[in-house]
């Protein structure tokens, strides 16, 4: 090829460069606010409740990236007592909890309670998430696994429990849909298996189904409900205990969560409430099975729970819920 025809086949090229770099320059504006848009056109829907438990249940929501999460939970005597008993405020079951996230999608948690003095540990995963946009998808999918151990002496002082037979697992997967701005739902099948039961005719595993709701009044203020649904059985632990229901209010300011609530769940880990509720929210009823009879009281508990958070990494953390 001659130097004429590489100098033209050159000059050609430059003009063409050239061109398109011009009308880049002339467009880049346009270019990053369509990639912009390509970006959020799919966004993850968040806020879905305020804190990671809605009353009892767990929610999807995980503790922020390097952040420590110090939880503190009073469930007070039953109210029936009036002013004598300060409307159960005389007593009171506390449990204390540190929840910490490892990741965007993985949390951990240690907590102790003085009921039956019960020590558990949490492990948390985000699954699914629910996002808006063009990659629509509809809910969010939690899996949360709670190990607890009983510390309490047996009445028994001749009965000697391992450490095994006083533990407890419970696997539960948290699914939710914010459905707009003010409501939300949770839908949370369960499983609660006890190494140990008093009786032979006690069953060992016990399945529910949770469903909690969050509705907001206000941006820092919403009422939250969760009922908890075990499947029948003819087993005496299940005819002798009754279903968990709980109503309460979140309220949040800065980096504090209240939540007051009332139950009829003494306890405050999940073998309890769900496996183990002996209280009704309406009249006592009397249960009679192999000529053993025990009554599930009426009683309602006053309780609260309050969260706050501390920053231990850089990571930056996300705004709080409007």
């Amino acid at each position: 090829m001659s130097s004429l025809r590489i100098y033209l086949l050159a000059l050609l090229f430059l003009s063409l460069g050239q061109s398109v770099l011009r009308a880049q320059d002339d467009s880049v504006d346009s270019l990053l606010n369509a990639l912009g848009s390509s970006v959020e056109s799919t966004e993850r829907v968040r806020y879905t409740f305020k804190s990671t438990r809605i009353i009892n249940l767990h929610s999807n929501e995980l503790a922020g990236v390097g952040a420590l999460v110090f939880r503190i939970a009073h469930r007070f005597n039953d109210i029936s007592g009036g002013m004598y008993d300060l409307f159960g405020l005389d007593g009171a079951n506390i449990r204390f909890a540190l929840e910490y996230g490892i990741s965007d999608r993985f949390m951990v948690a240690l907590g102790r309670n003085n009921f039956l003095k019960t020590g558990d540990a949490l492990v948390k995963v985000a699954l699914l998430r629910q996002t808006k946009g063009e990659k629509n998808f509809p809910f969010s999918a939690t899996f949360a696994h709670t190990s607890a151990f009983i510390t309490q002496k047996a009445a028994d002082k001749n009965r000697k429990l391992s450490f095994l037979n006083r533990m407890s697992f419970t696997n539960q997967i948290v699914l939710t849909r914010k459905f707009n701005e003010a409501f939300s739902l949770a839908l949370v099948p369960s499983w609660v298996h006890e190494n140990t039961v008093p009786l032979a005719s006690d069953l060992n595993d016990i399945f529910a189904m949770g469903v909690g709701a969050r509705f907001k009044l206000s941006s820092r203020v919403s009422l939250n409900g969760e009922y908890i649904y075990r499947l029948p059985s003819e087993a005496a632990n299940i005819q002798y205990y009754a279903n968990s229901l709980s109503l309460g209010f979140d309220i949040e300011t800065g980096g504090h969560v209240f939540q007051l609530h009332l139950t009829n769940s003494a306890g405050m880990t999940e073998n309890r409430f769900i496996a183990f509720t002996d209280s009704r929210w309406t009249n006592s009823k009397a249960i009679t099975i192999n000529n053993t009879t025990r009554t599930l009281q009426q009683n309602i508990f006053f309780g609260f729970n309050i969260t706050r958070d501390f920053a231990l990494s850089s990571h930056k953390q996300g705004k709080h819920d409007k």
